[in-house]
């Protein structure tokens, strides 16, 4: 059986719109910390929404600080080695294949 295709809308209802916001950030918190714990990797999440003050921090403010801190002092050249564009990949992907990027 095939999935349907959803169509995005804006939800018009305010109190189905918080709803769907609070069920959606938690299967995304789901899957930031599946993605850390399987990829043995180090990652945050920082949600901002406008009816909270402040933005939401996972896996807690003070760690998402000392992440963000960690990558700005890793140097450039560095951060930018392991970086790929579109085009980059898919020239990797398809080397016979001719594609242009307009932007």
């Amino acid at each position: 059986m095939r999935r349907r295709k959803v169509e995005v809308v804006w939800i018009t209802n305010q109190s189905a719109r918080r709803a769907s916001l609070r069920k959606r950030r938690v299967g995304l918190l789901k899957k930031v910390e599946e993605f850390t714990t399987l990829c043995g990797i180090k990652a945050c999440l920082v949600m901002y929404s406008p009816g909270e003050q402040e933005p939401m921090a996972w896996p807690s403010p003070d760690e998402v600080k000392e992440l963000i801190r960690k990558f700005h002092f890793i140097p450039e050249l560095e951060r930018l080695k392991k970086m790929i564009t579109m085009e980059m990949y898919m020239v990797e992907q398809f080397p016979r294949c001719t594609v242009t990027f307009r932007s």
